[in-house]
């Protein structure tokens, strides 16, 4: 029988206490480290469609196709299945807006040179047969920059950034318009049958699609530069001064505000609360009932375009960067990449059919999550 010492018991004794809590210590970080292990479902490549040297982007989708501006004034689809070429519309002059579709309809506005060769320009809302991309019809629009479509019980509205509303029935007929005194800088939204919008005179406006009836609400300290509607209609606003608020739909008073370190210049609805991305690369989850942060993430970059959201994932483009940066949404934990293999020339967007369309210099590519479709 072996005898040990007194010491010799007291160093054993010490080594058995240290190395059992250095084991219940790496069990306890082993077990937090797994906790909090972000598991990400990075989407898989489906398809790319060469552009070659033209200047080409996808602006917006409907449930089987992805409408295209190639050029200055070429409208094409795309089959959102496998990116082949449905048909492609030669418009003439310039495209100015987004692409809606509706039905057997998609509609588009171009700007031209007038005959005379004068420096002003002609607007036209053109009707285009989503099937074939054929013109149907078309109207005239006045003199702005630019113009955002919105498509509500099958009246369409062309809202021009100088500050006019105009609203047309599906055969192209003029149905009602009015002009703001200012141009517009936030909206339009959709929301029920009408549209919210904003301008620099400091008001916020809902305008019933049908009648052009309009409610108006004064927001007080500064433009709105951007805005959100929750299901509830809830209305949320993000002005130049790096605030966000939420409006109060019975008196109109901001019912909670938050500042950030920059100028919101987008607001998605996520639930009850409100992502919004900001110029001082920081994206925001905002509760929406109280206007606590619930998360901020701070980016590599300023964002390009807007944060895209699939289910429970975020998805946001970086100035510069060659990929995109998958965001969790309850947490805000970075979880993963695309890589682009090349550099954005436009901001990404989601599909209505679910696919993540990226925007590259010499390609346009499709991700999807889990399997592609056939």
């Amino acid at each position: 029988m072996i005898q040990t010492s007194q010491t010799d018991q007291g160093t054993v004794i010490m080594i058995c206490a240290i190395v059992c809590v250095a084991f219940i210590f790496v069990s306890f970080v082993g077990g937090s480290a797994q906790e909090s292990v972000v598991e990400s479902v990075v989407p898989v490549k489906c398809w790319e469609y060469s552009t070659g040297t033209d200047t080409a982007r996808a602006v917006s989708s409907n449930a089987t196709s992805i409408f295209v501006i190639s050029g200055a004034s070429t409208v094409k689809s795309l089959n959102s299945i496998d990116g082949k070429e449905e048909w492609a519309s030669e418009l003439g002059g310039e495209i100015v807006s987004n692409i809606v579709a509706a039905k057997e309809r998609l509609y588009v506005v171009t700007s031209s040179i007038t005959a005379n060769g004068s420096s002003s320009k002609n607007f036209t809302l053109r009707t285009l047969s989503l099937a074939t991309g054929i013109p149907v019809n078309s109207a005239t629009l006045p003199m702005a920059e630019t113009f955002r479509l919105v498509v509500e019980d099958e009246i369409v509205v062309a809202v021009g950034s100088a500050g006019s509303v105009n609203a047309f029935d599906p055969s192209g007929a003029a149905l009602w318009n009015f002009a703001i005194g200012g141009k517009i800088t936030a909206g339009p939204v959709a929301f029920g049958s009408g549209i919210t919008l904003a301008a620099e005179d400091k008001t916020l406006r809902h305008v019933m699609v049908k009648t052009g009836d309009t409610t108006e609400r004064n927001t007080g300290k500064a433009s709105p530069i951007s805005l959100a509607r929750n299901a509830n209609g809830t209305v949320f606003l993000g002005d130049d001064r790096g605030r966000l608020y939420r409006i109060n739909g019975d008196t109109g008073r901001e019912d909670w505000s938050f500042r950030g370190g920059g100028r919101f210049e987008s607001m998605e609805i996520v639930g009850s609360n409100v992502l919004a991305a900001s110029v001082d690369n920081f994206v925001y989850l905002i509760s929406g009932s109280s206007g606590d942060v619930i998360w901020k993430r701070r980016l590599p970059g300023r964002l390009f375009g807007k944060p895209l959201i699939l289910d429970d994932q975020i998805f946001v483009a970086i100035i510069g960067e060659p990929s995109l940066f998958i965001l969790e949404t309850s947490s805000g934990k970075i979880s993963g990449r695309i890589s682009s293999a090349g550099e954005l020339g436009a901001e990404p967007i989601m599909a209505t059919s679910g696919e993540l369309i990226l925007n590259l210099l010499e390609k346009i590519s499709s991700y999807r999550r889990g399997q592609c479709r056939k």
